[in-house]
């Protein structure tokens, strides 16, 4: 009885042995070669369209212009906490006002330098013949006026001194604007200028790295408008404080 038990033992162990190197070879069969196909398909039209899109060999152009699009943002939100803080600039320029038009320079120039180079990557990149029909014309005028009216309307409500971060500087508005364009969104005036971008690169250069920098220009804007109205609203409690303290 001990023998046929122990004999079963070994069949059953012998069996589960087999088993196991067959699920073995299984887990490891090479892929179907109608998966093979499909994968390589896809990666071919990848590269087709990255070939389409990017010029390889200028891909450090568009990552300066991407570059640029942060620096801008950055720089004028530095200056302008220096100033909150510290007031470097009215002390240098003898007055608020002054200082403020010189950061209104700062920022045009600086934005100046920075559509040059965006427009100068989408010159260094493949362009898209797609871009180029009537049909693509008239989208482009169509969000470009669009961005007009945002860039415009944001401008007319917030006046140049606030359209320059004048809030950081000492001019304040006596209250939040929610009229037109602000009702339609929390930040026009960065959604316009994005859409600009937008219209740009399909108009005047049928340039797809230009979509893609007028799409990363949006992130950036949205990113740094998050601590932009964080570091605004504290500057707007801290004002009402001060003023509920005088009896205003």
């Amino acid at each position: 009885m001990c023998q046929w038990v122990h004999f079963v033992v070994c069949m059953c162990e012998d069996e589960a042995a087999a088993v196991a190197a067959r699920l073995a070879s299984l887990l490891s069969f090479p892929p179907h070669p109608f998966f093979n196909k499909r994968t390589t398909t896809m990666d071919l039209n990848l590269n087709n369209v990255l070939d389409k899109t990017v010029n390889k060999e200028n891909t450090p152009i568009a990552i300066a212009a991407a570059g640029g699009l942060i620096m801008q943002v950055l720089v004028w939100n530095i200056v302008a906490r220096n100033e909150y803080h510290n007031k470097t600039l009215t002390r240098f320029f003898g007055s608020a006002e002054r200082a403020i038009r010189f950061n209104a320079f700062l920022v045009i120039f600086g934005g100046f330098l920075r559509d040059r180079l965006v427009e100068y990557a989408m010159t260094q990149h493949p362009t898209m013949e797609e871009l180029g029909t009537f049909e693509a014309n008239v989208a482009a005028f169509i969000i470009w006026a669009v961005g007009m009216v945002l860039v415009g309307g944001s401008f007319y409500h917030l006046g140049w001194r606030n359209t320059y971060m004048g809030d950081y500087f000492g001019f304040l508005l006596p209250a939040r604007v929610t009229s037109f364009p602000f009702n339609v969104c929390d930040h026009p005036m960065f959604l316009g200028s994005s859409l600009l971008y937008l219209a740009k690169a399909i108009y005047f250069f049928q340039s797809p790295i230009g979509i893609v920098l007028a799409a990363f220009s949006y992130v950036v804007y949205i990113v740094f408008g998050y601590y932009e109205d964080a570091y605004t609203a504290m500057i707007y409690a801290k004002k009402a404080e001060e003023d509920k303290k005088k009896g205003k």
